[in-house]
């Protein structure tokens, strides 16, 4: 039953219609609809109810009707974790640090991330967190052994940069 399900989502006879409906996506249903505050001339703002066999949880999203259905097989499972936690799908500008701007000469990054919206008391998950697309499972925070790896990375990075300039030649190829 499961392949034909996803036969049928392939061949585009599975799409989300309408205001309001149910979905299957690989192991869950979700229920959608259209949030009442959407706004004309921009994208459908959606409301996601993933439902398990045991767990549930929910995604607020800003999508075209034609992503939804892609939006909706990318979700992860529910699990006893993500029970009754609420997230809202996100772009976020992340500003790059001085040093990393002179080196790659951007200075923002935009990133597609899910952030806790609302979470049960006794939840794992808490209110602000970020988490990166579609992997609920590790905070888009970095942890303090991140940290230290990254400075170390940036600090051999910018070594080489110096040295490479001192001697008069080309930019590393890493550059």
């Amino acid at each position: 039953m499961r392949d034909r399900k996803q036969e049928a989502f392939r061949q585009g006879r599975d799409r989300a219609e309408g205001e309001q409906g149910t979905k299957s996506g690989p192991g869950f249903l979700v229920d959608f609809r259209r949030r009442p505050d959407w706004v004309e001339g921009n994208p459908n703002i959606w409301e996601l109810d993933v439902r398990g066999s045991h767990n549930e949880y929910s995604v607020i999203v800003g999508a075209l009707s034609s992503q939804l259905d892609v939006l909706i097989q990318r979700l992860p499972e529910p699990n006893a974790e993500r029970q009754g936690v609420m997230f809202g799908r996100t772009l976020v500008e992340v500003i790059l640090p001085p040093d990393i701007r002179r080196l790659c000469g951007e200075t923002l990054l935009l990133a597609l991330v899910y952030r806790v919206l609302a979470a049960p008391a006794g939840s794992p998950y808490n209110q602000g967190q970020s988490f990166a697309d579609a992997d609920l499972s590790r905070p888009v925070a970095a942890t303090k052994a991140d940290k230290v790896a990254n400075e170390r990375r940036k600090e051999a990075l910018l070594r080489q940069f110096e040295f490479d300039m001192a001697e008069g030649r080309s930019l590393s190829q890493q550059f």
